[in-house]
C-alpha cells in the first residue's frame, strides 16, 4: 500500500526566495540554446517543436531578449553543431541515446514522421517584431 502524499505550501518560501533574488546586469547573461528555425519553424524545421509551443518560445524570447538588451545584459546564442568523424560520422554517435535514435531510423521510426529531409531556404529572422534575431 502506498504511502500518503503530503503536500507542503512553500509560496512564503519562493516569495521570499525572489524578493533577495538580484540580478545584476553586469554580473548577468542570457543564454539560449537551439533557438533556431530547425526546431521554431514549422516550415522548415527538422526537429520541429509544437507549433504553438514554438509561437509562444519565440513571443517569450523577444520579451526577455528585449528586457536584457534594453538593459546592457548580454546575450549569447548558443547553437549545438556535432563534428563529423571519420569512421564513426557526426560526432553525437558517440552519445548512446543518438546513436540508438539512428539505428532506429526508418520511415516509421523517425522525429519527423513523412518528412524526406529538412528543406532549405535563405536564413530569415525568427524574431522579427523587434527588430532584433536569429538567422538560422
Amino acid at each position: 500500500m502506498s504511502q500518503p502524499v503530503e503536500i507542503l505550501d512553500r509560496s512564503q518560501m519562493t516569495d521570499r526566495l525572489k524578493e533577495m533574488a538580484l540580478l545584476h546586469p553586469k554580473e548577468t547573461a542570457i543564454v539560449t540554446v537551439d533557438m533556431h528555425r530547425g526546431h521554431l519553424d514549422p516550415a522548415v524545421a527538422t526537429m520541429p517543436a509544437d507549433p504553438g509551443d514554438a509561437a509562444r518560445v519565440i513571443r517569450k524570447a523577444e520579451e526577455l531578449l528585449g528586457f536584457a538588451r534594453s538593459r546592457g545584459i548580454p546575450v549569447v546564442h548558443v547553437k549545438l553543431v556535432y563534428r563529423k568523424i571519420p569512421g564513426l560520422g557526426s560526432e553525437g554517435m558517440k552519445n548512446p541515446f543518438w546513436k540508438s535514435l539512428h539505428d532506429i531510423a526508418d520511415e516509421t521510426n523517425r522525429l519527423t514522421p513523412g518528412r524526406k529531409g529538412a528543406r532549405r531556404s535563405a536564413p530569415r529572422a525568427a524574431f522579427t517584431e523587434s527588430g532584433s534575431g536569429t538567422t538560422g
